[in-house]
């Protein structure tokens, strides 16, 4: 059955929802305030790898305490932490720039609490034949708030119409990450096993190709377009606009463009052609990718900002469906499945996010000629990603 339309399922939407649109409107607009405030884009880089890095470590931390049947705990912890955190933000305004290790490091680990349940909690009340359903409509409600955060944030902080700045947006993502606090919490599924084994499971997950493969394309995808190339772009886009809100607007425009193909995709086409589709998206993705090194300006970053918006759900959709399914295989993802969430978020954040950023800390200054090695490396880690999902043996319809 297709459907998604129990409580748990849509009490679980609804949340999580609230979460990203708080999520959002910090993750787009923190960037550019450090840009802002330091002018240095190694400063924008080391901040984003202690986030990378702290993040998957808690992750690993709090993934045993999630599987001993407490997500709602963590989860609901790491969401009140993340209100103080804004709340930390909304203080220290442009003083935040003088705390930019310990801030990182805070926002790591409550931000590693709250997924590493959400992630645990979509699984199991998901099943194979509706988390494509499920991950689809996900999605497109992100791509939603992609399309309303980015103008919204954007509004408050170049209108200011209360007069506190950044402040605006601190003070959104307050009010957003609570209402996703007090309705969140959902019915734990009890599980066979609770023993908490990540190197274990790491041996056996690794014996099987095809899940090596997605593992790897998650570290592939972070170090191509996910974790440093929107950083990036993002500050490229508000060197050339020079305001928060035109930036924003930007921002919104591209995600349309991900709206109808990811809901498309994730509801009417079969699972035995998501490689394909994802193969046919990464080539777009990867040539967008390197037309910013060949015609620089604003028509490139705009035609890579759509392509990446529509190639990501694409990709991701195949790539998230294929690691989840095939854990099903052999009826083994109870013993495994919190383990899988650890094992594939150092693939994806720690490895693929630090790799992504880390030559952007020799570099001050931010424009595409010094950076034209880091462009190249991002191009031909989406395109490899392609192929070593298109090349995924196992029959997904079947599992």
């Amino acid at each position: 059955m297709n459907s998604i339309k129990t409580k748990e399922l849509q009490k679980l939407l609804f949340s999580h929802s609230s979460f990203i649109f708080g999520r959002k409107v910090l993750m787009i607009f923190i960037n550019i305030y450090i840009w802002k405030l330091t002018d240095d884009i190694s400063a924008v880089a080391i901040f984003n790898i202690i986030f990378f890095i702290i993040h998957s470590f808690s992750f690993a931390f709090f993934a045993k305490y999630v599987k001993e049947g407490k997500a709602n705990l963590i989860k609901n912890l790491g969401l009140f932490f993340l209100i103080i955190f804004y709340f930390i933000l909304f203080l220290l305004k442009e003083n935040a720039v003088n705390h930019l290790i310990i801030l990182p490091i805070f926002w790591g680990i409550i931000n590693a609490m709250y997924w590493v349940a959400y992630h645990t909690q979509n699984f199991d009340h998901t099943h194979t034949r509706n988390r494509a359903n499920y991950t689809a409509t996900e999605r497109s409600v992100r791509t939603f708030v992609n399309l309303t955060a980015p103008i919204v944030g954007g509004f408050l902080i170049t209108f200011d119409p209360f007069g506190l700045g950044y402040g605006n947006i601190f003070l959104l993502g307050m009010l957003f990450q609570s209402i996703a606090l007090f309705t969140g919490s959902i019915p734990e599924k009890t599980q066979a096993s609770k023993d908490y084994h990540p190197i274990k499971s790491f041996r056996y997950i690794w014996s099987f190709s095809d899940q090596r493969k997605t593992l790897l394309s998650n570290s592939l995808a972070s170090i191509g377009y996910t974790r440093g190339l929107d950083k990036i772009l993002t500050i490229f886009l508000f060197i050339i606009l020079g305001t928060e809100l035109e930036v924003g607007f930007w921002i919104s425009i591209f995600s349309i463009f991900s709206i109808i193909a990811t809901l498309f995709v994730g509801k009417y086409i079969e699972y035995n052609q998501y490689k394909k589709i994802a193969l046919l998206s990464s080539l777009f993705l990867s040539g967008s990718i390197l037309n910013i090194v060949i015609f620089p300006g604003f028509l490139s970053y705009i035609i890579l900002g759509s392509v990446t918006q529509m190639a990501d759900p694409l990709i991701g959709l195949a790539r998230r469906i294929s690691a989840l399914n095939i854990l099903h295989k052999d009826g083994f993802q109870e013993k495994h499945r919190v383990e899988f969430m650890v094992i594939r978020e150092f693939f994806n954040v720690a490895i693929g996010g630090s790799i992504s950023l880390l030559p952007l800390i020799f570099f001050k200054e931010l424009n595409v000629l010094n950076i034209v090695p880091v462009i190249i490396l991002m191009s031909l880690a989406t395109l490899t990603q392609g192929f070593l999902i298109n090349s995924i043996k196992t029959d997904l319809s079947k599992i």
